[in-house]
């Protein structure tokens, strides 16, 4: 028999077949980054979350700090007035000069030592250096001494320790000085003869001066202001902790998201859909709970998926595209037989036109993303509105159907397509809800040799009487050797899943489907957090009014019977 082609498919139609994977231009850089955020919400939150626990643990535990000053004064000694050679601050043309150089001091171990001393700290040096900070305070003469300790009045003690420590050390070096220089003048005097009375002036000059330095403290430095008991902590700081908590949580929770973005390839939301591919998404199927790992059959879902089904029957573009011209239909013996005896099931009446509406096929990226029971609910949502339906298992490598509606296994389809053996003894009966499937079942079978010729011829035994026929692909990416049987879909369906397919190898299929200038219909997403809200269930009989699409003169007005050979 020679095959007619296949009723016109969207694939035919399309005039670019590249077209649909060109991501549009409307989805700019900012959009994706708003959806990226709004579907990992969780990762942001749980980064602030774990940054506010760190602020309030170290909120807890940490020791609080109070902070003093101390104000030291530096007066330079004009250089016309002052004793050369005792390391006094003298005046200069760099008034910055004189407070740098004793703000250094400050910090000095010999300075830290002396405060050790009067306040009877046992701490070390380098220990008490690092809670003592000297600073010039600009524009004015004087130094700031910031001292840092656990107790209000102890950090008070510690900058004022520092300040007048500071005096006396300097001090203490300008009288070592001064002592020297006084027992080398007395030395000198003592040495003078009656005759030498202008040097003995100068020397007594010499000696009042030197007298008169020693009897006080370094002139270039006082203690300008003692320092005041602190009120409050300087660390921690609630507010401020807080807030920076929740700054850097959200911070780290927006570059952990982008990351994710790179390094993780799932679909994670419907956006990242119509940022890649302009295809329209037939349905929504929200995620299932089963026990089990492999395809779910109608009475396995809920009543949500169950509309999410009838969504996807609704938008098949095959529903609202005419029916092929009318053309004679061959006979195809038991199909066309009535009911037989003893309970034996009927088969399915053909079509008077001898043309089916819609080949349907189904395929994914990769297995586990919900093809499968795709396949199954939507072929049984189109038998239970009088449709006459094929449900072809395709996918050799990993068949699924037959384990879903409780079948033996048998390689049906390998015996139709090597051994030509007739389309009506391979199909099984299969009840379904409201209507009757008829399954093509398949084994793990190598599809080598499978041509579009016989693909074609394939798929017309089975147009001739059924109304659609449904394909249940494998990914096509895994077994290019079906894209024969892909290139007769009126409809081509691409199955994702939510949290699990992954873009890259989704990639890799519309890559693949472009090569072969197949156009997709649309996706179908599974594993969504929601579904189509209709507010009724899942139950079959509100279908029952509809009425069979069957047009032969023998079954006309007239239902599939109900008593399949094996029950679903």
């Amino acid at each position: 028999m020679t095959a007619p082609p296949p009723p016109a498919s969207r694939q035919t139609e399309a005039h670019h077949s590249d077209e649909w994977i060109q991501p549009p231009a409307e989805y700019g850089v900012l959009p994706r980054l708003l959806r990226s955020l709004a579907s990992r919400w969780w990762v942001v939150a749980l980064t602030t979350i774990l940054a506010l626990a760190a602020a309030v643990g170290y909120l807890a535990t940490a020791q609080k700090k109070y902070e003093a000053e101390a104000d030291v004064l530096v007066t330079p000694v004009p250089s016309d007035q002052a004793v050369p050679g005792f390391g006094l601050i003298l005046d200069s043309s760099d008034p910055a000069r004189a407070t740098e150089t004793i703000a250094r001091l400050v910090t000095t171990p010999a300075v830290a030592d002396r405060v050790r001393a009067d306040l009877g700290l046992n701490v070390s040096d380098s220990r008490l250096l690092r809670d003592i900070a000297g600073k010039p305070v600009a524009q004015s003469n004087l130094v700031a001494i910031t001292a840092h300790a656990s107790d209000a009045k102890a950090a008070a003690r510690l900058a004022d320790g520092f300040g007048q420590a500071l005096i006396d050390e300097r001090s203490a070096r300008l009288y070592r000085a001064l002592d020297q220089a006084i027992r080398i003048n007395t030395a000198r005097l003592a040495a003078l003869g009656p005759a030498d009375a202008s040097e003995r002036s100068l020397l007594l000059t010499r000696a009042t001066d030197l007298r008169t330095l020693r009897d006080a403290p370094d002139p270039s430095l006082q203690l300008a202001s003692d320092a005041h008991v602190p009120d409050k902590p300087v660390s921690p700081r609630p507010a401020l902790t807080i807030v920076g908590a929740l700054v850097a949580g959200v911070i780290v929770g927006v570059l952990a998201v982008l990351a994710l973005e790179a390094v993780d390839p799932r679909l994670w939301r419907e956006e990242q859909l119509g940022a890649a591919y302009r295809l329209p998404i037939l349905a929504r199927i929200p995620r299932e709970r089963s026990r089990g790992s492999g395809a779910l059959r109608p009475e396995a879902i809920s009543p949500r998926a169950a509309d999410g089904y009838r969504m996807l029957r609704a938008n098949l573009p095959s529903v609202a595209r005419p029916a092929g011209s009318p053309r004679p239909r061959a006979h195809t013996g038991l199909l066309d037989s009535v009911p037989g005896v003893n309970g034996a099931a009927p088969s399915p009446p053909g079509r008077a036109d001898g043309t089916a509406r819609g080949t349907v096929m189904v395929t994914s990226a990769r297995t586990g993303e919900g093809k499968t029971t795709t396949a199954l609910n939507l072929a049984a949502k189109l038998a239970a509105v009088g449709e006459r339906v094929i449900l072809i298992d395709a996918d050799t490598e990993r068949p699924g159907v037959a384990d879903a509606l409780g079948l033996p296994h048998a390689d049906a389809l390998a015996a139709l397509l090597w051994e030509h053996s007739p389309l009506v003894d391979a199909l099984v009966p299969v009840r379904m809800g409201l209507g009757t499937v008829y399954v093509l079942r398949a084994e793990a079978a190598a599809h080598d040799g499978l041509s579009d010729t016989s693909a074609a011829a394939l798929l017309d035994e089975a147009r001739a009487f059924a109304d659609w026929i449904v394909v249940d692909l494998p990914p096509l990416t895994e077994s290019p050797d079906v894209l024969p049987l892909a290139r007769t879909a009126s409809d081509l369906l691409v199955a994702v899943r939510m949290r699990h397919t992954n873009l890259r190898e989704l990639t890799r299929l519309a890559e693949l489907l472009s090569q072969q200038q197949l156009v997709p219909a649309g996706f179908v997403v599974t594993g969504t957090s929601g579904g189509p809200s209709t507010g009724h269930g899942a139950a079959e009989p509100a279908e029952s009014f509809l009425s069979s699409h069957t047009s032969d003169a023998a079954t006309a007005g007239q239902r599939i019977p109900q008593t399949p050979v094996v029950p679903g």
